[in-house]
């Protein structure tokens, strides 16, 4: 089953789009803290 998770990141989009997704989220929770 890990092997099922993990086989997209073989693909250097993915990588880059999964980076990209956390950076995204990262800087979203920081900036809530401000803006509520």
């Amino acid at each position: 089953m890990l092997n099922w998770i993990l086989e997209p990141l073989q693909f250097e989009f993915m990588q880059i789009a999964l980076i990209t997704a956390i950076l995204v989220a990262g800087v979203s929770a920081v900036l809530s803290c401000y803006l509520c």
